[in-house]
């Protein structure tokens, strides 16, 4: 089973760069734009590791 990852990045092409990276190691990755959104699907749970900027 993959970890399952949440990547919170407001800039857009950081965001696609690390996800596409992350991914490629074999992440299960999930990304919120804003701390707002970020923090409410952290909330909900379900994730082995959370990465903020």
């Amino acid at each position: 089973m993959m970890p399952k990852l949440l990547l919170v990045e407001d800039e857009a092409g950081l965001r696609l760069t690390l996800s596409d990276r992350l991914a490629s190691e074999g992440y299960a990755v999930e990304t919120a734009s804003d701390g707002q959104s970020g923090f409410e699907r952290a909330a909900r749970g379900g994730y082995d590791l959370v990465v903020l900027d």
